[in-house]
């Protein structure tokens, strides 16, 4: 049985399988957005810094960083109006009832999944922290037997229609533990009946999106945080997040040229793969190849030329946040030198750092 609506799927359009989830979602309730338009509507792509202590790996002042907002789906069920139902569905027989009961309503479960069911062998796992990162998925449908489920898994580009999951692992890896956050049972779903007759202007949540992305990067934005795992109670976003984090990375360049330790390195590698793997999940670019695909995008659905030169200087900080990655990949391999990489890296930062800056000086005239 599979929800007649997810029969068929179309392609993805970006690596995040956030986007690719939401969009689905809203299909439920006759949202038809684009992922591009999802991706503002949820103002995924951010900055945020902060430091973390993960005293079970005696490892301190880690800088924790990542490329976009964190609750997706509530920020976007709230901007556009949905009202949305979150329960903690386990597996026993009578959770499974209830989750089959949605299914034969029409209604699909969006769920988080411990990524490790794909299989991934991470290349650098030896090096940083035994993390594991959630997949956001759609449950759309299930066999008769019981013995696998259907979900929306678009993690390659040809991907038009449900896969098959195991019930097995459905079960197993809606519940493991992961670093850092856990699936913990966590589901999702929309009821059409308690959402009829919606009535939403995405060009007008579109502007409203980018103005607050906008005062996200300019303001002095602090949030608390609580991840558990982590003793990290802060995140700092926007540009105030990138220029904290380029301090961090030149006062690990005065550590490295006054303590001249082998330790000091290893120090440094373990911060900057932390860092990078944070960063890079989902995108390889920090999101702003993907930020860049919207303001072109939405440049004449909003009718606001100003976007595409905003595109152009987000194209331009991806390209930097690609060579950056890139840097920070051939450090483990020549410890030796690795004040030098963090030169490098400090310039990307600043250079960065202007492009943003500009980008959104040119959302908020073009708006």
């Amino acid at each position: 049985m599979i929800i007649e609506k997810y029969k068929n799927i179309t392609p993805r359009q970006c690596l995040d399988c956030r986007i690719k989830a939401l969009q689905e979602i809203l299909r439920s309730v006759d949202i038809n957005v684009t992922p591009m338009e999802v991706m503002i509507l949820a103002e995924s792509p951010s900055f945020q810094y902060g430091n973390i202590n993960f005293s079970s790996s005696n490892l301190f002042g880690l800088p924790y960083c990542v490329s976009s907002e964190t609750d997706l789906d509530e920020i976007i069920f709230s901007k556009l109006g949905i009202k949305w139902i979150e329960e903690q569905i386990g597996s026993s027989p009578e959770d499974w009832a209830h989750m089959k009961s949605l299914l034969d309503r029409g209604i699909p479960i969006l769920f988080k999944i411990d990524a490790r069911f794909l299989n991934y062998k991470d290349p650098e796992k030896h090096m940083i922290i035994d993390m594991h990162y959630l997949s956001h998925i759609l449950l759309v449908g299930y066999k008769e037997d019981m013995s696998a489920v259907y979900i929306v898994l678009t993690n390659d580009d040809t991907v038009t229609e449900p896969r098959e999951l195991s019930f097995e692992d459905f079960e197993k890896y809606r519940n493991t533990k992961c670093i850092p956050f856990s699936p913990e049972n966590r589901c999702i779903y929309i009821d059409p009946a308690e959402n009829q007759n919606l009535s939403v202007s995405i060009e007008e949540k579109l502007k409203q999106s980018y103005e607050q992305m906008y005062h996200r990067f300019e303001d002095s934005v602090s949030v608390p945080v609580d991840i558990k795992d982590f003793e990290c109670h802060e995140l700092y976003k926007g540009s105030t997040g990138i220029e904290m984090f380029i301090d961090h990375i030149n006062t690990l360049r005065k550590k490295i040229k006054t303590e001249k330790s082998s330790s000091i390195n290893k120090y440094v590698c373990v911060s900057l793969l932390f860092f990078k793997k944070n960063m890079m999940f989902g995108t390889y670019s920090a999101f702003r190849d993907e930020f860049s695909q919207c303001l072109i995008e939405h440049s004449s659905k909003l009718n606001a030329p100003l976007l595409i030169k905003a595109a152009d200087c987000f194209k331009k900080s991806g390209d930097k946040w690609k060579h950056l990655f890139v840097c920070i990949s051939k450090v483990p391999h020549d410890l030796k030198h690795s004040a030098r990489y963090l030169r490098r890296i400090s310039a990307y930062l600043n250079k960065i750092l202007r492009y943003e800056e500009l980008g959104f000086k040119y959302i908020e005239k073009g708006l």
